[in-house]
């Protein structure tokens, strides 16, 4: 598998989850964000 050197698979995962992830914990804390 060759990563190319445009689209690194190490930095869009990380980026893309961190959103999910602090909506969740949002979701959780009972706080809803508008």
């Amino acid at each position: 598998m060759t990563t190319p050197s445009r689209r690194p698979a190490h930095r869009p995962p990380e980026v893309q989850p961190a959103t999910g992830v602090a909506h969740l914990v949002v979701q959780r804390s009972g706080v809803q964000p508008c």
